[in-house]
């Protein structure tokens, strides 16, 4: 309010400065008489009675209008008292206008401020309710931080335990492996050597007795170990029928020469009542050979061929014979499978070729 003061003044002092400016100025009474003197004082020709007459009309004049001038002035000063007075009630109206819309601005503003307090104070508030909270939570993550922590710590330890108990049981499982190679080796080294007229040694009886028992032996050599044992103690019928789930599961030269062993065995001990088990052990010497051309395949073929009676014979003996021939005709010369043929003129003609007998 206080600085508006001084810019009011300064634009009515200008209003009125403006309106007096603009009055055009005139010759006043008293102007005019001083004049007349003036004029009368010139003139040499008027006569002192006519000059005192001009005088007395003159001052007459001039008391007339010094009244009428002060009355003027009167008027005057009193239509200028009004006017100030006018100026100053305006003065006074457009301060008090001012005033009363200064005061209500300010009691605008100071509520408008103060709701503005207020709603500043409750968004702080909630800041720092919402700060506090996540001051909460941040410090409740770090203690599950810190758990999560302790029990990973505790997990690599169990994890490091866990992994030599692995370790240790990896390497017994290798070592177990070993073994159970090793087993698998020997029973297939025994089952190799198996012929109609092999003996087990105590400690391949006691090899294959292990790989039938144990649990830990694969499927396929605990069935040949137990077929070999079985043929071992010429139970041809059980050696026979583990032979056949061998030959099953796995097709090999040997194990369809170990099934023809077992088979033609049997058909020895009963050739009457047996009668189809030499076909068989004939069928399945030939599925060896087809798999794997050997000696011992051909000569044991010529062999029951010749128990039969076969023709056939002689050529599966010079097959055997063209393999190996010194080792063939020596025991050739002494099988007694031979001795029903051993008369004949194909059996002289091969040994005489082929052995030079």
């Amino acid at each position: 309010m206080r600085h508006y003061i001084p810019i009011i003044l300064l634009l009515l002092l200008a209003l009125t400065t403006t309106a007096t400016a603009t009055q055009k100025p005139q010759e006043t009474p008293i102007q005019i008489i001083q004049s007349e003197v003036t004029a009368l004082k010139a003139a040499r020709e008027i006569d002192d009675t006519m000059l005192e007459g001009r005088l007395r009309s003159i001052e007459l004049r001039l008391r007339n209008v010094v009244r009428d001038e002060a009355d003027r002035t009167k008027d005057w000063v009193r239509n200028k008292q009004y006017t100030l007075d006018w100026y100053m009630g305006l003065f006074m109206a457009i301060v008090a206008v001012f005033g009363l819309a200064i005061t209500s601005a300010q009691f605008i503003m100071g509520r408008h401020t103060k709701d503005m307090k207020d709603d500043f104070q409750k968004d702080i508030n909630k800041q720092l309710a919402k700060a506090e909270a996540d001051s909460k939570i941040i410090e409740d993550d770090a203690k599950e931080v810190q758990r999560i922590k302790q029990e990973i710590a505790r997990e690599k330890v169990d994890i490091e335990r866990l992994k030599q108990e692995v370790e240790t049981i990896a390497e017994k499982c290798r070592l177990h492996e070993n073994d159970i190679k090793s087993t698998v080796a020997d029973v297939d080294r025994i089952a190799s050597q198996l012929t109609p007229d092999t003996k087990l040694s105590e400690q391949d009886k006691d090899e294959l007795t292990h790989a039938a028992q144990s649990d830990d032996t694969p499927f396929r050599t605990s069935l040949m170990a137990k077929a070999t044992l079985a043929y071992e103690n010429e139970d041809w019928q059980t050696s026979l029928d583990l032979w056949k789930i061998v030959v099953e599961e796995v097709p090999s030269a040997k194990s369809h020469l170990n099934l023809a062993y077992s088979a033609a065995s049997m058909w020895k001990d009963d050739r009457t009542k047996n009668l189809e088990l030499a076909p068989l052990a004939e069928h399945h010497y030939q599925k060896s050979i087809d798999l794997e051309p050997t000696i011992v395949a051909y000569y044991n073929k010529a062999c029951l061929q010749a128990l039969q009676g076969n023709a056939e014979y002689i050529s599966s003996l010079a097959e055997a014979i063209e393999i190996s021939p010194k080792q063939v005709c020596k025991v050739t010369h002494e099988d007694p499978d031979f001795d029903t043929v051993r008369s004949s003129n194909d059996f002289k003609k091969l040994m005489k070729e082929k052995c030079g007998m």
